[in-house]
């Protein structure tokens, strides 16, 4: 379930998956995009008035690769070029900081390596966070988070060696084979 972290020590980094995609907090079930109203003295009898924006911004922890590579494909739908450019999908993606958390445990289910991705992808994330067990790595990966990172201390060289034992060992237990070729061989 996605809620508003109202206690940082509430945070649970010990998870398989969501039950929620967090695609609903761009996607809402409905949204008013517009409101009008009728005016006798507007010239066609209508005053149409534009939602306003987010207001604020905001940010999603513990965002699993996986969905983060949605999120990537997403914005080549709807930021490929100004005529195809979604401004609320925009809004929403330049006000929001994914931070992701890698995925030390895949469950049975899970096949993000089927689709050119892994457990410890970085596509769509702007910080990658990565479980040691006793402390976690963070790794900016857009400018976002590079300025969300900004202070904090470089990692030490063998956490960093961990990172990738932990990375072959998460893809060494995605067992599950489907046949992804017509999707990967299609280009947004």
């Amino acid at each position: 379930k996605w809620s508003l972290i109202d206690d940082p020590k509430k945070i649970l980094f010990d998870f398989k998956n969501t039950s929620l995609s967090p695609k609903g907090l761009f996607f809402p079930q409905t949204e008013c995009l517009f409101e009008f109203k009728n005016d006798p003295n507007a010239e066609d009898g209508l005053i149409l008035k534009e939602v306003p924006p987010l207001s604020k911004k905001r940010t999603l922890i513990n965002v699993r690769p996986c969905d983060a590579k949605a999120f990537a494909l997403l914005d080549k739908i709807f930021m490929r070029d100004e005529e195809s450019l979604d401004v609320y999908w925009k809004d929403k993606r330049d006000k929001t900081t994914l931070i992701g958390l890698a995925c030390n445990a895949p469950s049975t289910t899970c096949f993000c390596t089927q689709v050119n991705s892994s457990p410890f992808g970085e596509e769509g994330l702007d910080v990658l966070m990565i479980d040691l067990g006793d402390k976690l790595l963070l790794k900016a990966i857009t400018d976002k988070g590079k300025e969300l990172l900004e202070g904090f201390e470089d990692a030490k060289d063998e956490d960093v060696a961990k990172i990738e034992e932990l990375k072959k060992s998460a893809e060494s237990k995605i067992k599950t084979n489907l046949s992804m070729d017509n999707i990967l061989s299609r280009e947004v």
